[in-house]
């Protein structure tokens, strides 16, 4: 069953990664569509094959927000607050990684240097003209310092053993962080290169799936 869910969402977001440099488009909206609902069919196919725990309810829902953020980020060529939507189911799906990743005494002290890291780069950004926010730097900022926190719940939660549970999600959400630094610059500056949108689609879908498929894994 892997097997075949492997070589299908391999190839949509083949196919997505070819339409994206068409332009916006429904097909490619649609492509988009069941490329990311695959790590939310294997989350919920995890579920439904085991007794969960509320960890794993709310890391199946962190997913569940990510395909509706996906979606609205897909319709953001229509509607000219998608964009702005998108942005908060996404912080709804870090909300919910963050609970399902819980807190220990190592999570401020990976937090701590990545906000300080993230404030820097914040203030070189804030100084570049090419950057445009298109007022929603509040949110973005807001959007980075739950993100940072979600990636720090989830390699402080790790327990240094490879291909657990726990090593997943801390390689999803260092693959998920490193994709959406990918998009801040996709989204927000003037000049964008086609080299970034592939590898933005490939650390997305892969750090989407790793998170999907640690519910598979003790």
């Amino acid at each position: 069953m892997i097997y075949y869910y492997l070589v299908s969402n391999l190839l949509f977001v083949c196919l997505l990664i070819q339409f994206t440099f068409k332009g916006e488009s429904n097909i490619r909206f649609i492509i988009k569509l069941i490329a990311c609902l695959h790590f939310v069919a294997l989350a919920l196919f995890a579920l439904s094959t085991k007794q969960f725990n509320q960890k794993e309810i709310f890391l199946c829902l962190g997913l569940v927000f990510s395909f509706f953020g996906d979606l609205a980020l897909g319709l953001k060529y229509k509607y000219k607050q998608a964009l702005k939507f998108g942005l908060l189911l996404f912080m709804g799906a870090q909300v919910m990684y963050i609970i399902s990743f819980g807190f220990n005494a190592y999570t401020f002290m990976i937090w701590i240097p990545l906000l300080l890291m993230m404030y820097f780069m914040g203030v070189r950004i804030r100084k570049n003209k090419h950057y445009n926010f298109k007022n929603m730097g509040l949110g973005v900022i807001v959007y980075a310092c739950l993100l940072s926190l979600m990636m720090s719940t989830a390699l402080a939660q790790w327990d240094l053993r490879l291909l657990s549970a726990s090593f997943l999600c801390a390689l999803g959400a260092i693959l998920f962080l490193g994709s959406d630094f990918l998009l801040l610059h996709l989204y927000f500056y003037d000049h964008k290169k086609t080299s970034l949108v592939i590898l933005y689609l490939i650390l997305y879908h892969v750090g989407q799936n790793c998170l999907a498929l640690s519910l598979w894994v003790k």
